[in-house]
């Protein structure tokens, strides 16, 4: 059942990414954080998921496209090597979905309690 959800997920996670951009990864972490707030591992299986769909998309801009450049110019602008690049770029995913999903997980218990 948590292979179903984490795949579920991570294609919610890829999906909203290809609509609306990184602002995709915060609605769809408030959205699984409202729907798993009773669930102990719920928010940390939401970044984890939210990591391996960004990692997967990378990969597939990867084989299209030469982002080895643009991970090139901004590994300078950030002062790590370009594989950095990319490790920030899948943390930055992670985190924002995890907190996300903390967030709302606060708030569904929260007003549960009242």
């Amino acid at each position: 059942m948590r292979t179903l959800r984490f795949a579920l997920i991570a294609a919610a996670f890829a999906a909203a990414t290809a609509a609306i951009g990184w602002l995709g990864v915060l609605l769809v972490g408030l959205a699984d954080g409202a729907l798993t707030a009773r669930q102990r591992s719920g928010a940390l299986l939401t970044g984890l998921a939210a990591m391996t769909s960004w990692a997967a998309l990378l990969l597939l801009q990867a084989a299209r496209a030469p982002i080895g450049r643009v991970a090139t110019v901004l590994s300078g602008v950030l002062s790590v090597k370009p594989v950095g690049v990319y490790a920030l770029t899948v943390c930055f995913a992670g985190l924002l979905a995890l907190t996300s999903a903390l967030v709302m997980r606060g708030v569904v218990r929260l007003s549960a309690t009242r």
